[in-house]
């Protein structure tokens, strides 16, 4: 599984108009993209101007594929109006871990 960490930071004026872009793009990859099994995000508790992505992916190739889209297109254009700042991305392979219940 490959499991993707994005942190993004907006201002006051443009928080509206970033959790409708949000929005916008977390709807269509769930609808569009095969291979995704998560995608959600979240808004910082101490800094409301401030979102996480955590998405979950079957295969790299299905996160390339996401990333290459039409809606993904879209939307990197849309964000780079309203972030104040480049999105902080981590990308990783994930293996599920069992936590022995005491």
């Amino acid at each position: 599984m490959i499991v993707v960490h994005v942190t993004l930071r907006t201002n006051e004026k443009n928080r509206p108009a970033t959790i409708e872009a949000l929005r916008q793009l977390q709807d269509n990859t769930r609808k569009k993209d095969r291979g995704c099994l998560a995608y959600n995000f979240s808004a910082d508790l101490d800094d409301a101007n401030t979102f996480y992505c955590t998405e979950e992916w079957t295969s790299m190739g299905a996160l390339e594929t996401h990333l290459a889209s039409d809606h993904m297109a879209q939307s990197d254009a849309t964000l780079e109006k309203l972030l104040t700042s480049k999105a902080d991305v981590s990308v990783f392979t994930a293996q599920k871990a069992h936590i022995p219940q005491p």
